[in-house]
C-alpha cells in the first residue's frame, strides 16, 4: 500500500508541475514598464536624477517585453555616449543598427513616450517593477525546490543548501554608508582603549597568541591548520573553555560527538588522565577534580552541535541559529574537509565556496569564525616539516579568504629535538598585524595546551 500511495503521490507531484506552477506568480505589467521608459526619455537630461535612480534598480534583463529591452538599451547607449535621449535621437539610432522595428516600431515608440509619467511616479513605479520581478524570481525558486523535494536523488540537505542560497540573494539590500565622522569616532575609541590597555578581541587564554593578535576579532574568519594527531580539536576546545567563562561559544563538530567533545573538555579542565576517565582507575584526587570540572562547565555558555559531513547550506543555518537564538559571540568548525559543497564541478571550488561563505557569515554576523583544517602531506616532504601556507590543503581560496592562518607545527615528529611535548602556533597570515610563533605545551594525558609565555585556559 505505502508503494502504491509513492506512485499516487509522485504522479500528482509530476502533473501539477508538467501543468501549473505550486504557486501563482504575479505576470509583470507592460504599461509599469512602458511608463518607466517615458520618464527616462522625458527627463533626458537627467536634470531630475531620473537615469541615476534608473542605473541603480534596474537593467536591460529588468523588462520581461522584448521591445522595451531593446528601447531601454537605446537610451543607456545614448547617455554613454552623452548624447540627448530623445525621441528624435533614439529613432536615429535604432535606424542605424537596424532595430525599429524589434523596439515596436515608430508608432509604437511614440505611444510610449506620450505615457503620462513624472519623477515621482517614477520613483514608484521602479519600485513596484522590483518588486514584482522578486515575486516572480522567488516562485520559480520555490517551484523549483518543490520539484526538487519530490526527487528520491535529492537530500533534503541539498534542498536547504538551495533554498538558503537562493532567497538569501533575493533579500533587498539596503545601504548602510557610514560618514567618515563616524568611522574616525569608532578609531579614536579603539585606539583609545588598546592605549589603556584593553584589547578590542575576544581573548583565547593563550598570553603570547592574544598579545600577538589581539584576541579573535569581530568579522574574522580564523584558519586554524594542523597535520593530524597534532592537537587542532585540543587548542579549539582550550580557546572556548576560557572564552566561554565571559562569552557565549558556539562548536560545529563534524568529527567527534557531543559526548566525546564534553569528555575531552573535562579531561582538560580538571587535569585528568583521560584514558582512566575513560576506562577506570581514577585515583580519589582525580575523581574530585572531575566533579569540580563538571560543574564547572555546566556553568558555561557553549552550545555543541554534531553532524556528520554536512554541506554548506546546513552549516550556514547552523551558524545563523546559534547567533540568532543563543547569542553566540564567536563559532568554532571542526573541521573545513568534512564540510560539502553543493553543484561545483570540482573539490577546489567547493573549498572555495565554503571559505567565501564563512568568510561571508563572519562579517554579516559580525562575529568571529575559528575553522580547523587539515593539512597535506605536503609538510613530509620538507625536511623540518615545517608548515606553509602553500601547504593549505585542495584551495588557494583558504588562504585568500581567511583574515589569519595558524599552523600548529610539532618539531619532535620530524626528529628535530628532544622535546616531544613543545607544539608551535604560528601566525603566519594575519591581515591586521603582526605574525610570529608563539610556543606551546602539550599534555598529551588529557588533552590540553599551555602557553609557555603566560596564562593558558
Amino acid at each position: 500500500m505505502a508503494r502504491e500511495m509513492a506512485i499516487i503521490s509522485e504522479a500528482i507531484m509530476s502533473d501539477r508541475i508538467e501543468n501549473g506552477r505550486w504557486f501563482d506568480i504575479q505576470e509583470q505589467p507592460i504599461e509599469l514598464e512602458a511608463s518607466i521608459l517615458s520618464a527616462i526619455m522625458l527627463d533626458a537630461d537627467d536634470e531630475d536624477g531620473v537615469w541615476q535612480t534608473a542605473e541603480a534598480m534596474i537593467t536591460k534583463e529588468s523588462f520581461s517585453d522584448p521591445r522595451h529591452r531593446v528601447i531601454y538599451e537605446g537610451l543607456k547607449h545614448l547617455r554613454d555616449q552623452r548624447l540627448v535621449g530623445d525621441l528624435v535621437s533614439l529613432f536615429t539610432y535604432l535606424g542605424q543598427i537596424g532595430k525599429v522595428h524589434e523596439a515596436g516600431g515608430v508608432v509604437y515608440i511614440a505611444e510610449v513616450l506620450q505615457i503620462e509619467s513624472t519623477t515621482a511616479t517614477f520613483q514608484y513605479h521602479t519600485s513596484q517593477l522590483r518588486d514584482v520581478q522578486t515575486r516572480q524570481t522567488m516562485g520559480k525558486i520555490l517551484d523549483n525546490a518543490m520539484h526538487r523535494t519530490g526527487d528520491a536523488n535529492e537530500s533534503i540537505g541539498a534542498v536547504c543548501s538551495y533554498l538558503e542560497k537562493h532567497i538569501r540573494d533575493l533579500q533587498p539590500v539596503t545601504s548602510q554608508f557610514i560618514s567618515i565622522a563616524d568611522i574616525m569616532s569608532d578609531v579614536v575609541d579603539q585606539v583609545q582603549l588598546a592605549q589603556e590597555g584593553m584589547e578590542t578581541g575576544i581573548l583565547t587564554g593563550f598570553r603570547g597568541y592574544d598579545d600577538l593578535v589581539g584576541g579573535l576579532q569581530k568579522g574574522e574568519l580564523v584558519i586554524l591548520a594542523a597535520c593530524p594527531s597534532i592537537g587542532k580539536t585540543a587548542l579549539m576546545l582550550d580557546w572556548a573553555r576560557y572564552i566561554s567563562r565571559s562569552h557565549s561559544v558556539g562548536i560545529l563538530s563534524m568529527e567527534m560527538n557531543k559526548r566525546q567533545l564534553g569528555k575531552r573538555m573535562v579531561a582538560a579542565e580538571g587535569e585528568i588522565n583521560s584514558h582512566r576517565m575513560s576506562h577506570g582507575g581514577m585515583s580519589s584526587d582525580e575523581g574530585h577534580r572531575l566533579t569540580e570540572a563538571i560543574s564547572s562547565l555546566s556553568k558555561r555558555n557553549i552550545r555543541i552541535d554534531d553532524f556528520s559531513r554536512p554541506d554548506i547550506g546546513r552549516v550556514t543555518w547552523a551558524v545563523r541559529n546559534l547567533v540568532r537564538e543563543y547569542g553566540a559571540h564567536v563559532v568554532m568548525i571542526d573541521y573545513l574537509q568534512l564540510i560539502k559543497s553543493t553543484g561545483q564541478e570540482s573539490r577546489r571550488l567547493e573549498i572555495d565556496e565554503i571559505t567565501a561563505t564563512l568568510k561571508g557569515l563572519a562579517n554579516d554576523l559580525d562575529i568571529p569564525i575559528v575553522c580547523l583544517c587539515q593539512l597535506s602531506r605536503a609538510t613530509e616532504s620538507r625536511g623540518d616539516g615545517k608548515p606553509q601556507l602553500s601547504d593549505l590543503k585542495e584551495s588557494g581560496g583558504i588562504e585568500q579568504d581567511a583574515d589569519t592562518v595558524l599552523f600548529l607545527y610539532k618539531p619532535y615528529a620530524y626528529g628535530i629535538g628532544q622535546d616531544r611535548d613543545r607544539v608551535e602556533l604560528i601566525v603566519s597570515k594575519n591581515r591586521n598585524g603582526r605574525v610570529g610563533e608563539i610556543p606551546l605545551r602539550f599534555f598529551g594525558s588529557y588533552s590540553h595546551f599551555e602557553d609557555e609565555t603566560g596564562a593558558s585556559a
